[in-house]
């Protein structure tokens, strides 16, 4: 590995490169540490934490091995911001096909992670991905320490803007627990009253819908048909979220079926993460009135409420029960977990009278409120956040 040509606090044009120094050690026949998985933007998680088993071969002896303050990015994903520092565990292993970076002298860590993952960089990185496939995307080793960097200030000042970065983004992650809280509430109070009652006679996802479930539209390259599309985004969260939505063109009309309805319901199809796959949330028109279409990476129904109240079934969704029933359902291709109508369709629940549905949905509704305030709390420090860092890459913080 040739020297860094220049270094924080050079007004020469920094690249990559001058601050990560590629370095691969596998694990060899030394005893196996935790097994940890790179996630998009959300640093490493061991893997039987996040995916609730082992994915890892039993053989990890050429897996790479990642210390406290190394970097790795996902080739497949980098463009999507899957890079990740280590701050978490003094040593772990990872996938052997995800490259890993020491640290040069003269940089700290968390200043870099932050640099890394702005914004401006992660534009960077989708224009130095290749290939068709959307999510297998790959980028390159080389192109990735290439890529320049902001004005880098000396080590001392780096430290000093990582530690207000720090804090700031400290209490988006509190804000981000209280809103997880918020829904375990509701979770736990579903559970605590009809989880438990054999006597609440059990239905199927299908039966609570109007008329099925159908597969989203996605667009077409060489559509001529202009729409409003949801992306996969607006789904995942577990919270719906008509803003994650962009223009597109398309093929072909929608059908009435493809477009978002009064009281949708909508899953996530697929998803390289099975955590992911099987979410659903109810959904609403556009506010405009304009026609929102959902992707078909996306499968939606319309939920008929003289059966099922729409905050209920919401709930239901989200239980141990039903989340266990999607997962027996997956199947994975690629890396990709997906589910199918038939089999979403057949996912049963506890549905109780209408009266104790609508009950239930009133509390919801009431936690529902504190979670639109948290909510808008967080975009407050989500906007914060930005700020601050645009300004520290200035060198106006």
């Amino acid at each position: 590995m040739s020297a860094p040509s220049a270094g924080p606090g050079d007004t020469t044009a920094l690249r990559v490169g001058d601050a990560l120094e590629e370095f691969t050690e596998t694990l060899g026949a030394a005893e196996e540490p935790p097994v940890l998985t790179l996630t998009e933007r959300n640093g490493f998680v061991r893997q039987d934490e996040r995916f609730h088993k082992r994915l890892a071969t039993t053989d990890v002896s050429k897996y790479k091995v990642i210390r406290e303050n190394d970097f790795a990015f996902n080739p497949y994903l980098l463009w999507a911001g899957a890079l990740a520092l280590n701050s978490r565990f003094e040593s772990g292993v990872i996938s052997p096909l995800y490259p890993t970076f020491r640290v040069r002298d003269g940089y700290d860590p968390a200043y870099l992670r932050y640099v890394l993952l702005s914004g401006p960089m992660i534009q960077k990185y989708d224009s130095i991905a290749f290939g068709s496939v959307p999510r297998r995307r790959r980028s390159s080793v080389e192109d990735f320490l290439g890529l320049t960097l902001p004005a880098v200030p000396p080590e001392a000042e780096q430290r000093r803007i990582a530690r207000i970065l720090d804090h700031t983004d400290g209490l988006r992650a509190k804000r981000r627990a209280a809103i997880a809280l918020l829904d375990d509430v509701v979770v736990a109070a579903y559970q605590k009253e009809f989880a438990a009652d054999r006597h609440i006679a059990r239905t199927t996802l299908e039966h609570v819908l109007v008329d099925g479930l159908s597969n989203g539209l996605s667009p077409a390259t060489a559509g001529n048909i202009t729409a409003r599309v949801l992306t996969l985004s607006a789904v995942t969260s577990g919270v719906y979220r008509p803003a994650e939505s962009r223009e597109a063109e398309f093929a072909k009309k929608p059908s009435a079926a493809q477009l978002v309805a009064e009281n949708s319901f909508l899953i996530s199809r697929g998803n390289g993460n099975p955590e992911l796959v099987g979410v659903g949330v109810v959904g609403r028109p556009d506010a405009e009135g304009r026609p929102l279409i959902f992707p078909d990476t996306v499968i939606g129904g319309v939920i008929d409420t003289r059966r099922a109240v729409p905050e209920f079934l919401a709930v239901a969704w989200r239980t141990p029960d039903v989340r266990a029933q999607i997962r027996s359902v997956a199947r994975t291709t690629n890396g990709t977990y997906k589910v199918n109508q038939k089999g979403l369709g057949a996912i049963t629940f506890p549905l109780p009278d209408p009266h104790d549905q609508e009950r239930f949905a009133a509390e919801v509704r009431q936690v529902d409120t504190v979670r639109r305030r948290y909510q808008a709390h967080l975009a407050e420090l989500d906007t914060l956040f930005a700020s601050l860092q645009a300004r520290a890459f200035r060198g106006d913080l």
